[in-house]
């Protein structure tokens, strides 16, 4: 059967407390459970959810409108399976690692 993929679910938050949510595939290739992924990434995570959508590579989902000022963080919100035909976009380690790498 192989690995299933996951969604990683994120969200961005403005200072009036509008929000905007997405998510991103990606292959777990080493097949950890989603409870294993959500501990690594919230340790990874400033207080544990929230990062810039840069750190990870991901699209950005700020608002338009958004002004000079506006919060930078997105959020973290979840990891679920993702549905048995989405396609994978990303690779769950390669994430990992992005965010590893924009501690050093």
């Amino acid at each position: 059967m192989g690995t299933a993929n996951v969604e990683f679910c994120y969200l961005y938050r403005d200072e009036s407390n509008s929000k905007n949510f997405g998510s991103v595939i990606a292959s777990n290739p080493l097949d950890k459970s989603i409870e294993a992924l959500t501990e690594e990434f919230s340790t990874l995570l400033v207080d544990g959810q929230f990062f810039y959508h840069t750190d990870l590579g991901i699209p950005s989902l700020f608002f338009e409108d958004s002004i000079p000022g506006d919060i930078s963080w997105h959020e973290f919100d979840e990891i679920i399976l993702a549905p048995e035909d989405a396609e994978a976009e990303y690779d769950v380690e390669e994430l990992l690692a992005n965010l590893r790498n924009s501690q050093q």
